[in-house]
């Protein structure tokens, strides 16, 4: 836990995907560590999702450093999970008003930056958006990559399946990253978390998304930003359709977080050594809505 906030928030400042691609990979694992205390210690006095946001500090990071947004576009899905993205697109100085009226937004909108394409706060919505964005960019004859980023959590929505299916049957320049930490909200449950959980995974997703007509690739620890970088290097120059599946852990570096699976998905401000949490407020939007 650092000491001095004020210090890396000042180092954050002003970051943007151009300035990451100079990074050797030394400096991005000590970007993601600064990242990552700067997240858990303005989420504990604002509340948030900060455990799916732990979950992909790595991962973010990688994303930006291989391809290049906003020309190649990043469709986030849910988009519970894009505070390092924020970050990355210059937003740091927004976090403090997180979670307040006229604040920084809890998902991506469009109002906030060029790097956010859309608004987006549903689960099952990305392959979707990137099969209809990577097709308008196939009719313009335009070489930009649409990168679906969904959770597993996600990927058993209705929709995602819907999409999962065309996208398969398509050549357009379209790649999907299976973001896999076991949860939704809690725990997952039904076929797709047996499968994605067993010993043999790699091997049973690669015959399944392979027999959908996907080109698959898998990293087992999404948060080594080596390893990351060179699999989406390859993902990227690789052929399509494509899906890279990542296994990351909700609440990474957040003491004791696996514990507290409902507080770490959405959170009150909280005590970052405790994981107490804070006091509500009297009077919420959900009080009103009620009366």
């Amino acid at each position: 836990m650092i000491k001095n906030e004020g210090e890396i928030t000042m180092k954050l400042n002003n970051l943007s995907p151009k300035i990451i691609k100079n990074y050797s990979v030394t400096e991005l694992n000590n970007l993601a560590t600064k990242i990552r205390e700067f997240l858990i210690q303005s989420c504990s006095k604002t509340g948030g999702h900060i455990g799916a946001n732990l979950g992909v500090v790595e991962l973010s990071i990688a994303l930006h450093y291989v391809f290049d947004s906003p020309n190649d576009q990043f469709v986030w899905d849910t988009s519970h999970q894009v505070y390092t993205h924020k970050i990355l697109t210059g937003r740091s100085n927004m976090f403090p008003t997180l979670n307040t009226f006229g604040g920084m937004a809890r998902f991506v909108k469009r109002e906030e930056s060029e790097h956010d394409i859309m608004d987006a706060s549903h689960a099952g919505t990305s392959i979707s958006t990137a099969v209809g964005l990577s097709k308008a960019f196939e009719e313009k004859e335009l070489k930009n990559t649409v990168v679906a980023i969904i959770g597993d959590g996600s990927l058993v929505e209705g929709m995602a399946w819907e999409a999962l299916n065309h996208a398969a049957t398509l050549k357009s320049n379209m790649i999907i990253v299976l973001n896999d930490n076991g949860m939704a909200i809690a725990k997952n449950v039904g076929g797709i978390e047996k499968m994605f959980s067993c010993d043999d995974w790699q091997s049973k997703c690669q015959q399944f998304f392979g027999n959908l007509g996907f080109n698959y690739y898998c990293e087992s620890d999404g948060h080594n930003i080596e390893n990351l970088v060179k699999k989406l290097k390859t993902v990227k120059n690789g052929p399509r359709p494509a899906i890279l599946h990542v296994k990351t852990i909700k609440g990474k570096g957040l003491k004791d977080a696996d514990k507290h699976p409902y507080k770490m998905h959405f959170s009150a401000p909280f005590d970052p050594w405790t994981l107490k949490s804070g006091d509500l407020p009297k009077l919420t939007y959900g009080n009103i809505a009620g009366d």
